[in-house]
């Protein structure tokens, strides 16, 4: 199935190149030596498959996928898919939604002290905020956060038990005022769109969130408990945590774990 998937997916982009499915990355520590520009880029897309303008730029995040998320890179590029659900009555309500994915793209909102939410929206490091459909500036915007040395470094250790997945996470830095965001996440998503704006089309998404928390800081250690969907696949999904400040939104530090 998942063969299938990157096989479409090559067919989408359109691409000469062979496509390879996401693999999620071993953990990678955030540096505070500034010397070694440990960077990292955590890249959110706002998107909806009720929204018209969203294919192209679910397709910029699946060059990215297929270009950072590989095992061995040594880069932390990390890449998520939130599913709003504002777009959800207007033809069709997009299985991947989810109201806090609505809700972490309002946070930015209010951070930025911005009346204006939009898809598809892509940020990087909650700092870059562009359409997400700009392949450019996303490539731009990740080189630039690559070459920043991190603030803090982020461990986690993941669990699962039955349909929880449980994130142990110990930060070593700054973390007075500052969020602990988690993520449970499916590499591939492919479903045919009926209704609404993209009725009749076959959309492909990567690195989908699928549950996400994000809880204030209290101390060096966190812990947080996700809900594992029912149609979640446990050997195609990954966690990324992430460390954010705030009183403006800036990402301090960022890893991922594979569930299987």
């Amino acid at each position: 199935m998942l063969n299938q998937f990157w096989a479409l997916l090559g067919s989408l982009l359109l691409g000469t190149f062979a496509v390879t499915g996401f693999v999620a990355p071993e953990p990678i520590e955030s540096s505070n030596d500034p010397e070694t520009h440990a960077g990292f880029a955590v890249v959110e897309l706002f998107t909806s498959q009720g929204c018209s303008s969203c294919p192209p730029a679910d397709r910029v995040l699946a060059k990215l996928a297929q270009q950072n998320g590989v095992s061995g890179q040594q880069q932390a590029v990390y890449l998520l898919s939130f599913h709003v659900d504002y777009w959800n009555d207007l033809g069709w309500e997009d299985p991947y939604s989810l109201p806090e994915s609505t809700a972490r793209q309002k946070y930015y909102a209010r951070a930025w002290s911005s009346r204006r939410v939009y898809t598809p929206q892509m940020v990087v490091n909650g700092t870059h905020e562009f359409n997400g459909g700009n392949e450019r500036k996303a490539r731009l915007a990740i080189d630039e956060e690559l070459q920043r040395s991190a603030q803090s470094q982020l461990r986690l250790e993941v669990s699962v038990d039955g349909s929880t997945a449980t994130v142990e996470c110990r930060v070593d830095g700054e973390v007075d005022n500052h969020l602990l965001n988690v993520a449970l996440v499916s590499e591939a998503a492919a479903n045919t769109v009926p209704h609404g704006e993209n009725g009749g089309k076959k959309l492909v998404h990567v690195n989908v969130v699928r549950a996400f928390k994000a809880a204030p800081l209290r101390g060096q250690a966190g812990s947080v408990s996700l809900e594992i969907p029912k149609d979640f696949d446990k050997n195609a999904g990954l966690v990324v945590a992430y460390v954010q400040r705030r009183e403006d939104a800036v990402l301090t530090a960022a890893a991922a774990q594979a569930l299987k």
